[in-house]
């Protein structure tokens, strides 16, 4: 199915409630809170990968200049 939205026709403020709408269609908020069951899978394997020395932690000062040298 292909959506086609008038874009150069569209305000600013049309085309941020459409993406509203996207977001909202896309995530939508639900009563639960609890993170979805691939989160602690996630975090689970980062454990077992630091705990077997294939993972490190860096600091923000290092992860900033890792991304500035990327410009």
């Amino acid at each position: 199915m292909t959506t086609l939205l008038p874009l150069d026709q569209m305000s600013r403020g049309e085309k941020l409630r459409a993406l509203m709408d996207l977001e909202n269609d896309l995530f939508p908020v639900t009563d639960d809170k609890s993170p979805p069951s691939w989160h602690l899978e996630l975090l689970e394997e980062t454990e077992r990968r630091l705990a077997a020395g294939e993972e490190q932690f860096v600091s923000l000062e290092e992860v900033k200049r890792r991304l500035a040298g990327l410009k």
